[in-house]
């Protein structure tokens, strides 16, 4: 079976894109997998892919490219929603490029990886293929704007698949789509190959990039619950980018400042000399400097020429 996953740019690096690969890798076992990046800004991605896996890109915005000299590339996608968090980095050529893809695509099964790239799925996929949309964000993380037009146009999708039960039940409440599935399926991880945690550590460890759809402000606040009753328990955070070290924000019930690693490679990688662990956060006193918040939600947006994550 062709399996087609339509992802925003495979060369950058975020968590839809690392969830993809995995999934990508486990069906290359029995399936022709390809990946289309919608945007390619650099020679090579950053994430290992499983050589079974054919990647073809879009559309090449890097600077020696033929793509930046095309007008349509600086001219406004008129399908792309307008109200989709990466609108700016979509153009009339992407837009182009998407219809031709899927119109003339033979997959038996094709997966959009976010809602943009969900609606050209719906508007220009073959209905003889399944056509499923995975929502890696949840439905209230969407605004009203954008939740209007999904509405629209997922009815036209097989599936709209999520990652928990609970945000998939939210769906099926508050998005009506007929003859559409609406499933819940987690996000898959490669065996690391070693031993699961006997789980004697008192230690509470979590890794990401630091910004604010990731809410690592809310796992320190309740953290201050925990660290109140039980003081031997810590908690490690293992940032993905080292220039955002310091922007989580210190909760105001409890003087924490946290201190967090500098990147680090795969968690689940045994860990010899080297870098140390990230230093546990531990009350300071009230005295010390709160460090900077997140940076503002508007900081995230792009132009057509920068590349983006998932």
């Amino acid at each position: 079976m062709k399996i087609t996953f339509l992802i925003h740019n495979v060369y950058a690096i975020g968590g839809t894109i690392r969830t993809t690969l995995n999934l990508a890798a486990a069906l290359a076992d029995r399936h022709e997998v390809t990946v289309v990046s919608m945007l390619r800004h650099r020679a090579h991605p950053r994430f290992v892919i499983d050589p079974r896996v054919t990647v073809e890109p879009l559309v090449d915005i890097r600077a020696d490219a033929a793509d930046p000299a095309d007008p349509l590339l600086h001219q406004p996608a008129e399908v792309f929603p307008t109200a989709e968090k990466r609108y700016k980095q979509y153009s009339r050529l992407t837009d182009q490029r998407a219809r031709e893809y899927l119109r003339s695509c033979d997959a038996d099964v094709i997966i959009g990886t976010r809602p943009g790239i969900n609606v050209y799925l719906a508007r220009f996929a073959p209905p003889r293929a399944l056509r499923i949309a995975q929502e890696h964000l949840t439905h209230d993380m969407h605004t009203k704007k954008l939740r209007a037009q999904l509405a629209r146009d997922y009815r036209d999708l097989d599936a709209v698949v999520t990652t928990t039960d609970a945000d998939a039940a939210v769906y099926r409440a508050r998005m009506r789509l007929p003859g559409v599935r609406i499933l819940a399926v987690p996000n898959g991880v490669p065996d690391p190959g070693l031993p699961p945690t006997d789980g004697g550590a008192p230690v509470i460890a979590a890794a990401g990039r630091l910004v604010r759809a990731k809410r690592f402000d809310l796992l320190i606040e309740a953290f201050t619950d925990v660290a109140a009753k039980h003081p031997d328990w810590s908690l490690r955070i293992y940032p993905c980018r080292a220039r955002l070290r310091g922007t989580v924000r210190r909760p105001r019930r409890h003087p924490f400042r946290p201190r967090l690693a500098a990147p680090q490679g795969p968690l689940a990688q045994p860990r010899g000399p080297g870098p140390a662990p990230p230093a546990p956060l531990t009350p300071t006193p009230p005295t010390a400097a709160a460090p900077r918040r997140f940076p503002p939600a508007h900081t995230a947006r792009s132009s057509h020429h920068r590349n983006g994550s998932r």
